[in-house]
């Protein structure tokens, strides 16, 4: 009899016992809902506000720039004064800079908080030019027009013969069919710059089996093909030098 009541006892203390068990998964289960709910609401929040109301900009800098106004370059962004500086639309503003300037090959836009926002400008560098008969083109290594009807030729920058007679517009890139003969100039200019070679002042591009530099518009150096580059300029150097 004893056992039978200890059984009936136990029985009653599971089954009342159920019930609180269930109460407290449903706390559980609430509380965990409540705590979602409120950190949504919370990076809901931060958003909205990061967005709107803070991080709006009060100064916008330049840097690199050497051939342009700083605020021309500002104004050209499109950035403006109070704007949220996390909601510019940075490849639009590269992509803008690059296409209207022709010396600004990359733009950094860096957000320096609170309040101000750096553009880092790139500039290209003229590696040669093309005689136009009226004044000189800029070229940069990749191809692209820096300038037009440059009067004076830069003091160490080599006219490059052998591209098309087309007149390029400056913030151009060469013709198609000059592809190849942009690849030969860098390949040329790296390899003088490797060994030091500064013997020349024209490249003649003009037969890519026999390309050409004048030193002096006197001295010819017949280069061949563009293989081998930096080993042809040392044997060259070499017989200078002695």
């Amino acid at each position: 009899m004893s056992q039978e009541k200890n059984k009936r006892r136990k029985t009653r203390r599971a089954a009342g016992q159920a019930p609180e068990r269930q109460k407290r998964r449903r706390r559980k289960g609430n509380n965990i809902l409540w705590y979602l709910l409120i950190l949504v609401f919370m990076v809901t929040t931060t958003i909205i506000l990061t967005t709107t109301v803070f991080f709006k900009i009060k100064n916008i800098t330049v840097t690199g720039n050497e051939h342009y106004d700083n605020r021309s370059l500002i104004l050209s962004s499109g950035i403006l004064l109070e704007e949220n500086m996390f909601r510019l639309k940075d490849e639009q503003i590269k992509e803008k800079l690059v296409e209207e300037y022709s010396y600004i090959s990359k733009v950094k836009i860096r957000r320096k908080l609170p309040d101000t926002i750096v553009l880092e400008i790139t500039e290209a560098t003229p590696i040669g030019a093309i005689d136009a008969g009226a004044g000189y083109t800029l070229i940069s290594e990749e191809g692209r027009v820096l300038e037009c009807n440059t009067p004076v030729l830069p003091e160490e920058m080599p006219i490059v013969m052998g591209f098309s007679e087309e007149t390029p517009e400056q913030g151009s890139y060469l013709s198609e069919m000059d592809s190849d003969n942009v690849k030969r100039m860098q390949m040329i200019m790296k390899a003088a710059e490797k060994t030091g070679f500064s013997y020349f002042n024209i490249i003649d591009l003009s037969d890519p089996y026999d390309l050409k530099l004048y030193y002096q518009e006197v001295f010819e150096i017949i280069l061949g093909t563009d293989s081998n580059l930096e080993y042809k300029m040392e044997l060259i150097l070499k017989v200078i030098e002695t």
